[in-house]
């Protein structure tokens, strides 16, 4: 017991450096990603952004800094000697699959509590923040001569000068949604302003003194046609209530119990995947472990193999989870054939080393008979 207790420490120990490591990598990405948005994004709502991003990461990183720190654990062990006193000492190595897969059992809890609930959840206020400082960047700093593409690609705005707050000479190319997705309208104004509502939480702009064109791209010259003169015209740029609708639709944002009553293809992935992720909790340290200790190539050659398993399994996993030309049901087999596949390799790699030695045994007794 005291020896599980220290392999499962040195793996702990292992697993904590990485998962710093790999954390703050990914914080790094995040947020050049939001930083890219506006100088003017409240300091709080960053870091509140990166820790709601902690759930979304820890659904790859936990399974990867588990089966790093194995394969480092591995390492230490052999470099110090430690598993040669180990197997002098009569312990078997059976003493270190039960160490992992005591330690792997603690991991997989967490990480299906953080598949199930905490990551949905949290995804979803990511996405939420994220809409905030999108939104409030948009016209905090108007920049002339720019085009702006908004209202989730379906509305390009252009200024030619901006004064004392007002907008002049402004450019509008919409598409004309609820009535036919091939229509397009362009609005040009003298001058415009934009305005919040605080009762709906949308964004307006109203143009004063323009022309209302309509462009039908079907036709085979697409040349605008006047429509009308108009003294005010307002049109919505921003819709927050549409924007957590859509939000809400998504897949990534549903629990568990949301993704087993959903009869969509699309939920049947996603409840696929992250059982996936689930059970190669258990799968890809224990092929660490026995890569590390059965193929006699030398540990060097051993870690870059074992590396080379993971990468490629994540490799088609991730490829049959975006992949949208395959149907649906077919993505769904595949990925049960890819864990089948990796599942028959760790059985194997588990059989291999008494396997090797009973066949070393026969051509032994053999050639002692000859």
């Amino acid at each position: 017991m005291i020896l599980i207790k220290y392999i499962m420490k040195e793996i702990c120990k292992n697993q904590l450096i990485i998962l710093i490591l790999l954390l703050l990598a990914c914080f790094c990405q995040k947020s050049i990603k939001v930083l890219s948005l506006s100088n003017n994004i409240p300091i709080y709502w960053i870091f509140l952004y990166l820790f709601l991003s902690i759930p979304d990461l820890g659904k790859l990183i936990i399974p990867f800094s588990l089966f790093l720190s194995v394969l480092i654990s591995c390492y230490r062990l052999h470099m110090h000697n430690e598993i040669l006193a180990m197997y002098s000492c009569a312990v078997n190595k059976y003493v270190l699959i039960q160490s992992i897969c005591m330690y792997s059992t603690v991991i997989a809890i967490l990480s299906l509590i953080n598949l199930a609930y905490l990551a949905p959840h949290c995804e979803q206020y990511k996405e939420n923040i994220f809409f905030k400082m999108k939104k409030n960047t948009y016209f905090i700093e108007l920049i002339e001569k720019k085009f702006y593409l908004l209202f989730d690609e379906h509305l390009v705005l252009f200024i030619d000068n901006i004064k004392n707050g007002m907008l002049n000479h402004v450019f509008i190319l919409k598409r004309v949604q609820n009535i036919d997705k091939n229509v397009f309208s362009i609005i040009t104004a003298d001058q415009g302003s934009i305005h919040y509502n605080f009762n709906d939480k949308s964004q307006l702009i109203i143009l004063q003194s323009g022309m209302y064109y309509e462009i039908h791209n079907t036709q085979l010259l697409c040349i605008p046609r006047f429509v009308t003169y108009f003294n005010q015209y307002r049109t919505l740029v921003h819709d927050k209530y549409q924007f957590l609708r859509d939000v809400n639709k998504s897949v990534k944002h549903m629990n568990i119990n949301q993704l087993l009553i959903s009869s969509e293809l699309e939920s049947y992935i996603e409840l696929n995947w992250r059982l996936t992720l689930f059970i190669s909790v258990f799968i890809m340290p224990m092929i660490a472990l026995f890569v590390m200790m059965n193929i006699a190539y030398g540990y060097l050659s051993n870690f870059l193999l074992a590396v080379v398993l993971y990468v490629f399994f994540y490799m088609l996993h991730i490829m049959l989870y975006t992949c949208s030309v395959l149907n649906y049901m077919n993505i769904i087999i595949l990925m049960w054939i890819i864990n089948c596949i990796y599942l028959i390799i760790l059985l194997l790699m588990n059989v291999w080393e008494s396997f090797r030695f009973k066949c070393l045994r026969i051509i032994f007794i053999y050639l002692l008979k000859k």
